[in-house]
């Protein structure tokens, strides 16, 4: 995509009024998620469970600190134990004798010797956004780098009263057939599968305040840690733990259920997957007080916009507000990324509402228009001496009149108007002056430009006696061009590609006769040097700092490129996720 296709976002619209919003395809999140899977160091999880007899039941109980469950056993590590250990073994009576019933011992990461390009994806979107939107039933499998599973079968008595000896089980994930983790997941902030967790989990799910918020690694946490639309699975094509298997039964239910429950509701993070903010502040210019997470299929132009739910390019939309009331979520009618060829060119967009962008630019500009905004003054006097004497003064730092226009390329209106006269003698016959002042500026973006359009008249009459001069001792048009881009970092940067001058001052004079007894064309003409010598301070090109500054959310997360305006003027920039293990 370039400037001149970017989507056409349309925040402002009342069925949206999202600040901003930062869109990423299901395609692009795979595979930065696998690219993080691949450089993570994530610790080892134990599980342990543990036969609790106290209440004259069984009952399994988890141990979830290895040091612990180590020390309760003389530091037998019961993963060293082969399986097919005599259940007579004293390692293994020992772990008997401590109640051991089943262990898991997991790592999240790549399988060893698999190839990215062997792994499924890791996230699904499109299923879930065929339900009309909400981020449930986000399909999401989690590959480990180490599985293990530990079972104790105490010795029993089998038919006809035999016994059946006790056994030991430990067997591995084999590589080239993974164990993977599956669950179908509820990221939808609004609803009560959300509300339901720990306040201190919702907190660190939605991390608003997070430099990070945006990342693979917080969207990671997120899955991992969110409300569960069902029993999570375990799934296999191992010939080794087949599916169908008591123990993949026990497995999915001490793993899917005790575990689930219990780190939630301790605020732990499931299966070592922890929020990790990164390093420093976030220097986004705009901060949400409010985020939400929702879905878009793609509508794929190729079938009439229909809806293409094995597409991977449906968005992840983060929708964000800084300062105002959170709108509900809801669907787009466009796509964020257009084709598989956007694609390739980025992993998505970050979109920031035109309305605050207007007020964000104005309060840029104020300072500036303010400045070219003058109220006149003017004291005509018939002094002792036998003459008249004019004084004029410009105050400048008036309040100039706002327009916000809610559509077209115009965003920005500004207009400051100001009379002021006086006169000496009977109805002026001795001397009268008049001196009006006008300013306006217009700002209109288009494509990947800011057009600044601003135009300065100060109007002067004065009359000496029997002769006048008048005219515009100021006119001055000033059309400012800049070209915007994006550093990689995500600053705005503009540049002043085209400055247009037009000088229009004039004044018509006396006639000579008359201008020879009273010599009023002097007089014009010194108040239009002062004048002029007054607004060369002040009316110039809009400082390049006025336009650029804005730093887009996301900075530590994504690279940046081609700024510019959709053609609802939205802010609108692509965005490529960042190595996720730096």
């Amino acid at each position: 995509m370039t400037a001149t296709t970017l989507p056409p976002s349309n925040l402002s619209n009342p069925s949206y009024g999202y600040d901003f919003v930062v869109a990423v395809t299901e395609d692009s999140v795979n595979a930065t998620m696998l690219q993080y899977l691949y450089t993570v160091n994530a610790p080892m999880v134990y599980l342990f469970w543990i036969a609790d007899i106290s209440s004259g039941a069984v009952v399994p109980k988890l141990v979830t600190d290895n040091a612990t469950f180590l020390n309760s056993v003389q530091n037998i590590d019961p993963f060293s134990i082969p399986s097919g250990t005599a259940f007579t073994d004293s390692r293994v009576q020992t772990l008997y004798a401590a109640n051991l019933m089943f262990a898991v011992r997991l790592k999240i990461g790549p399988p060893p010797g698999v190839l990215p390009s062997s792994l499924g994806n890791i996230v699904t979107f499109s299923n879930a956004a065929g339900t009309g939107g909400a981020i449930n039933g986000v399909l999401f499998n989690m590959y480990c780098s180490t599985f293990d599973i530990l079972q104790t079968t105490p010795p029993s008595t089998g038919q006809f009263g035999l016994t059946v000896p006790g056994s030991w089980l430990n067997i591995s994930q084999d590589p080239s057939n993974p164990w993977i983790y599956g669950a179908s997941v509820n990221l939808d902030f609004q609803t009560a599968a959300f509300t339901n967790l720990p306040v201190a989990v919702q907190n660190q799910i939605k991390n608003i305040n997070g430099s990070d918020k945006f990342s693979v690694q917080q969207l990671l946490f997120d899955l991992a840690n969110a409300g569960l639309e069902s029993s999570p699975t375990i799934s296999t094509t191992s010939t080794t733990l087949p599916n169908d298997s008591p123990l993949v039964t026990t497995l999915r239910d001490r793993i899917c259920t005790s575990y689930f429950s219990q780190m939630q509701g301790s605020n732990q993070p499931i299966m070592g997957i922890a929020a990790t903010p990164n390093a420093g502040p976030d220097t986004s210019t705009l901060q949400p007080s409010s985020l939400d997470l929702w879905l878009d299929v793609y509508l794929d132009p190729s079938q009439g916009g229909k809806p293409n739910f094995t597409s991977g390019l449906t968005t992840l939309n983060y929708l964000c507000s800084v300062a105002s009331t959170q709108k509900s979520p809801t669907s787009f009618t466009w796509n964020w990324v257009p084709d598989e060829a956007a694609q390739a060119d980025c992993d998505g967009v970050v979109s920031i509402n035109r309305s605050w962008f207007v007020n964000y630019f104005n309060g840029r500009l104020s300072s500036y228009v303010m400045a070219n905004c003058y109220s006149p003054s003017v004291t005509v006097t018939f002094g002792s001496d036998i003459k008249v004497h004019y004084t004029y003064g410009l105050s400048r730092g008036q309040t100039p009149n706002v327009t916000m226009p809610a559509t077209g390329a115009t965003i920005l209106q500004y207009s400051y108007s100001k009379d002021a006269s006086d006169q000496a003698g009977l109805n002026g016959d001795e001397g009268k002056m008049d001196v009006s002042t006008n300013f306006t500026m217009d700002v209109e973006l288009t494509g990947n430009t800011i057009v600044i359009t601003q135009h300065l008249v100060i109007f002067t009459s004065m009359s000496l006696e029997l002769a006048n001069g008048s005219g515009n001792i100021v006119d001055k048009e000033i059309v400012d061009t800049y070209t915007l881009s994006v550093g990689s970092g995500g600053d705005l940067k503009a540049l002043l590609t085209s400055s247009v001058p037009t000088d229009n001052s004039q004044w018509s004079k006396a006639s000579s006769f008359l201008n020879f007894f009273d010599d009023v064309n002097s007089l014009i003409a010194q108040a239009q040097q002062w004048a002029g010598s007054v607004v060369a301070t002040s009316f110039t090109d809009v400082p390049i700092g006025t336009v650029q500054g804005l730093i887009f959310p996301g900075a530590k997360t994504f690279t940046y490129k081609e700024a510019g305006f959709s053609p609802y003027q939205d802010l609108v920039a692509l965005i490529t996720y960042t190595d996720p293990s730096t």
